[in-house]
């Protein structure tokens, strides 16, 4: 995805539980717990999720792991 798609993109909770690789249920309760911003859509209330909030749901989450990681080769090699 190029930069500017990706900011006027709107993904549907299947495209997010596709992207990240997790079930439907806990792609919902992410949104629902507003780890992963969201708008309604519509009369029925579709969520759709904006797909440069999704890069900064996973950049978030690469720069967590990776603080983990080190704190672990830290604490290993002491």
């Amino acid at each position: 995805m190029t930069t500017e798609n990706n900011q006027r993109e709107l993904l549907t909770m299947v495209q997010v539980q596709a992207c990240l690789g997790i079930s439907k249920a806990y792609a919902y309760k992410l949104v629902k717990e507003k780890k992963i911003p969201s708008l309604r859509l519509g009369e029925r209330g579709a969520i759709r999720v904006r797909g440069v909030d999704l890069d900064a749901y996973l950049a978030e989450k690469v720069k967590e792991d990776r603080t983990y990681t080190m704190a672990k080769e830290k604490e290993a090699s002491a």
